[in-house]
């Protein structure tokens, strides 16, 4: 059966997730493909987690480019970010977990500071707006969607709650806990 990148990359991430010294032979495994055929892909396992880090930044890039965050309220910015990263929570959870992979790396840094930056602001906008709490730092309210974010995807994986149910349970959460006070 020929398999494709994009599912030998999802693949893996399940697999280092579970297994973070997952070797190249490991993974081959997981994907029911050869290691000859892994590296005709990938030539190293270095290379592999460059490349998975890469693609993860690229799909949190564009989910944040399609979510409207500085179109739209912040609230309503935040639950279109909810909606698009529960169901790549896996993806979210190994570049977190991954990173830092090469602190030398400037490329991954840029992209980091990068999608930090977008989310203090739209955190900032959500305090000035009234949508979320203002006696929080914006950098404890973007680690407690980080955090919702980690527990949505575990409890999926775990199956303890239906994907379905999950951004729903992280929506009211953090309506709850950071939204603004009540009228």
């Amino acid at each position: 059966m020929a398999m494709d990148r994009e599912t030998i990359q999802d693949i893996a991430i399940k697999t280092l997730i579970s297994n973070n010294a997952a070797s190249m032979h490991d993974i081959a495994m997981a994907a029911g493909i050869g290691r000859t055929t892994l590296h005709r892909y990938y030539a190293s396992r270095e290379e592999l987690l460059r490349s998975l880090i890469a693609s993860c930044f690229d799909e949190i890039e564009q989910i944040v480019a399609i979510s409207h965050m500085g179109q739209v309220p912040a609230l309503e910015s935040l639950e279109n970010l909810v909606l698009a990263l529960v169901p790549i929570g896996h993806r979210f959870h190994f570049l977190i977990g991954a990173w830092p992979f090469d602190n030398s790396d400037e490329d991954f840094k840029a992209r980091e500071v990068r999608l930090l930056g977008q989310f203090e602001a739209l955190v900032q906008r959500g305090q000035g707006e009234g949508a979320f709490r203002n006696d929080l730092p914006t950098r404890w309210i973007i680690d407690t969607i980080t955090a919702m974010l980690f527990m949505a995807w575990e409890s999926i994986s775990e199956g303890y709650t239906a994907p379905r149910d999950a951004s729903r349970f992280v929506l009211s959460t953090l309506r709850q806990g950071i939204g603004g006070r009540p009228s």
